[in-house]
């Protein structure tokens, strides 16, 4: 298993029992004690800083999974024909 990988799952177990930590205070209704509130308050910062470390885990993956485009080769410019010095004497 990959560094990566191994963070990934990491990331979302501390996620997922962060969430439950506050479901659970909400549910057993401990968010009117002060002492509640803040374990509430200190449960919702750490699920919101491992979520948006699995963000960027996630948008990271995506960007190096896709292949990037071939840039598409820019139209041919044809050179500018120069005028023979025949040409130039037979106009005057």
């Amino acid at each position: 298993m990959s560094d990566r990988a191994l963070l990934f799952l990491v990331s979302l177990a501390v996620l997922l029992g962060a969430l439950a930590a506050a479901v659970w205070l909400i549910a057993t209704h401990q968010v009117g004690t002060f002492d509640g509130n803040f374990l509430l308050l200190s449960a919702v910062v750490v699920a919101l800083a491992f979520g948006m470390y699995l963000r960027s885990t996630i948008r990271t993956a995506i960007k190096t999974a896709t292949p990037p485009e071939a840039p598409k080769p820019a139209p041919a410019v044809q050179p500018e024909k120069k005028a023979t010095v025949q040409e130039t004497v037979g106009k005057t």
